[in-house]
């Protein structure tokens, strides 16, 4: 939305000052709790153990977190 805004501030002859955004490094996957990502849940679609809230942030594309 920022970008849009942006655009049209230039088009109509305006200058917009846009927040800088912090970069990670590219490749690198920020919410991966073996890069540091935190997640929590306040449960889970089944409590057999299968699809908890550490699956969606392991990393490993077969699994995932599923809630009810």
């Amino acid at each position: 939305m920022t970008a849009v805004a942006a655009a049209c501030a230039v088009a109509l002859g305006g200058a917009v000052a846009l927040p800088e955004v912090a970069q990670a490094a590219v490749g690198k996957n920020l919410s991966l709790a073996a890069n540091g990502g935190v997640a929590t849940a306040s449960g889970t679609e089944v409590a057999d153990g299968r699809w908890t809230v550490a699956m969606g942030t392991d990393g490993d594309d077969s699994s995932r977190w599923s809630s009810n």
